[in-house]
């Protein structure tokens, strides 16, 4: 789905720096070309040889590494990224980004890029529903970014709250809405039919950065789970976006014969 796209994977210093590794490989398996920038920080949770393998590209980390063909490194892979996907991103690296700061090879090379972009905060809660955090990512959705909220739950430092970094499946998602689907059906509405035994039509769902969560965990009368789970259990779909759209993908419990399910927002 990804063949001759470049995905440049931003990796910063946080706990969930692992995640990252899962992200990549998942990439690779849909014919991306994989592009790995670790800050500093991040090497203290996870080596650059991690993302060397999974990707079969080599791993940058310093903007001075005299390990270089002759281009300006960062200009060169700012040129040739699809994407961008700062996941985890630090609140420190947030505020950079936010601000325009260019001191390591990671922010240099961003800053130099006029693709699309992602960002994916990991942080303690506290630190995330910081206004200055806050107004941070304000800066970068005004600038064009596009923030995926974190997930709820345990904290590694033992809180519970908002702050987790999604799963890989859900961020494999987003990349997939922004470089893989064609959009031809943006604006339009579509009538559909019943989706057959064993699914769940006309499902409330909401939508958030243009893909589609599911509001209750069952629907009333229905079989199966109420949503939209292309990838395990993740609650999420990929859509146009917009009141009116039609989704569709696998529902678990649907039945092995009838495994697609329809559902409007």
């Amino acid at each position: 789905m990804l063949k001759g796209k470049t995905v440049l994977l931003g990796v910063t210093g946080g706990i969930a720096a692992y995640k990252a590794a899962y992200l990549a490989s998942a990439l690779v398996k849909l014919h991306a070309s994989v592009e790995v920038i670790l800050t500093e920080h991040a090497t203290e949770f996870i080596t650059p040889l991690t993302f060397e393998q999974l990707t079969g590209n080599r791993c940058m980390v310093n903007t001075f590494d005299r390990n270089f063909s002759h281009q300006v490194e960062h200009i060169s892979l700012a040129q040739r990224t699809d994407l961008v996907i700062v996941a985890p991103a630090t609140a420190n690296v947030c505020a950079k980004l936010a601000h325009g700061l260019a001191d390591d090879m990671l922010t240099t090379t961003i800053l130099a890029c006029r693709c699309p972009k992602l960002i994916a905060p990991a942080m303690n809660t506290n630190m995330y529903e910081n206004p200055v955090t806050q107004d941070n990512l304000d800066i970068l959705r005004k600038y064009g970014w596009q923030v995926i909220e974190p997930a709820a739950g345990r904290l590694a430092c033992g809180a519970v709250g908002k702050g987790k970094l999604p799963e890989p499946e859900l961020l494999v998602q987003y990349i997939l809405k922004e470089l893989a689907l064609p959009k031809d059906l943006a604006g339009k509405t579509v009538l559909a039919g019943s989706p057959g035994p064993g699914a769940v039509s006309h499902q409330s769902l909401h939508g958030q950065d243009g893909l589609c969560h599911c509001q209750e965990r069952h629907a009333a009368g229905g079989q199966g789970h109420s949503g939209f789970r292309p990838h395990g259990n993740s609650g999420t779909a990929l859509c146009g976006g917009g009141p009116g759209s039609l989704c569709t993908g696998y529902v678990p419990g649907g039945g092995p014969a009838e495994p697609r399910g329809r559902f409007h927002h």
